[in-house]
């Protein structure tokens, strides 16, 4: 029979097996700088170029390193972040590169103008158009064909209220337009709000999804027509404070995933599926508050992080704070892990 007796020749190869290890593990998690005091950044569709915002201007760079290349100026920056940092300028930034990955959209807030722009650059050519000006820009989605680019605005005016900038009472939309067309509105919100799982998207089949709400998500045609709302759970008399969470569309945008809360105090949240060419709903877990959402690029799973269970503060029955937990759980909620 095999019989293993620890030597000094056993150590030393034990040693040195663990220092390749560590080598190889070192090699493979090594980190590239790449910039700093970045607003927002994406990558392109190709995965070969990074988009980003630092401190000069709308850039790109290549992801194996190198250059980077101006392609606008931001005149909100460097200044404005360091004297008016009372307005969440990090936040207010949004990229989108478009599918053919041959333009960028845009958004920034212009502090000293007291307004945000909209602006669509080419990426080749560095030419830049100004499609619109807002208060504030939530979201940004372009057409599958790279024609189109929709975005949820609010037309507010920005004032410096106790020594704080704030964004005033005005009309919230979504709107459709292009580097070559003024953008129209396909949607009026009834009222400005700042829902949690604020997101747009421009799907495969056409559809555009956006937060509706704080419990629905809205699905239309581009010409406005056709929207109807996907409820907050599969059955009636759903509560008024089940706030959608977040959402997500899968890599073939068939399917929307969606995270439910199911009030303050209650045990537990849900994760959702929808199915978009039949609208039917599907329930995957009932996981607490699923958080972040992510699918697998083969879209049979759901990635997830969500709230644990108690103790958390008085009357809770979830812990709101870290640690998390991290799922992966198939649509069809058989598998989970």
């Amino acid at each position: 029979m095999f019989s293993f007796k620890p030597n000094l020749i056993n150590i030393a190869f034990s040693i040195f097996l663990i220092m390749v290890c560590l080598c190889a593990c070192s090699k493979s998690v090594k980190q590239k700088y790449l910039a700093d005091q970045v607003a927002a950044f994406e990558l392109s569709p190709d995965g070969k170029q990074i988009a980003y915002a630092d401190n000069q201007g709308l850039k790109t760079m290549a992801v194996k390193g190198g250059k980077a290349k101006l392609l606008l100026k931001l005149s909100f920056l460097p200044e404005q972040w360091k004297k008016d940092a009372r307005w969440p300028v990090y936040i207010s930034t949004k990229i989108a590169w478009s599918p053919d990955g041959k333009k960028i959209a845009v958004a920034a807030v212009f502090l000293a103008e007291k307004k945000s722009k909209l602006t669509i650059v080419d990426v080749l050519s560095g030419d830049s158009s100004i499609v619109d000006h807002a208060g504030y820009y939530e979201a940004l989605a372009w057409s599958p064909d790279s024609k189109l680019l929709a975005w949820i605005a609010y037309y507010a005016p920005i004032k410096l209220i106790n020594g704080k900038y704030r964004l005033q009472q005005g009309r919230q939309e979504l709107l459709i337009g292009s580097s070559s067309s003024s953008g129209h509105a396909i949607y009026d919100y009834p009222r400005m709000t700042n829902a949690l799982a604020y997101r747009l998207s421009w799907l495969p089949s056409g559809d555009i999804a956006f937060s509706l709400n704080w419990t629905q998500i809205g699905l239309m045609k581009p010409d406005g027509s056709n929207l109807r709302a996907i409820p907050a759970a599969n059955k009636p008399g759903n509560r008024t404070d089940n706030w959608m969470l977040r959402w997500i569309e899968s890599p073939d945008g068939t399917q929307i995933a969606y995270s439910l809360a199911r009030g303050f105090h209650d045990d537990n949240g849900s994760l959702w599926s929808y199915i978009v060419s039949d609208g039917q709903i599907v329930k995957v877990s009932d996981q607490y508050r699923p958080l972040d959402l992510a699918w697998s690029q083969d879209g049979f799973g759901i990635w997830f992080a969500n709230m644990g269970p108690g103790p958390g503060a008085p009357g809770m029955r979830y812990n709101p704070r870290p640690p998390h937990q991290l799922h992966w759980i198939s649509t069809d909620g058989k598998r989970h892990r």
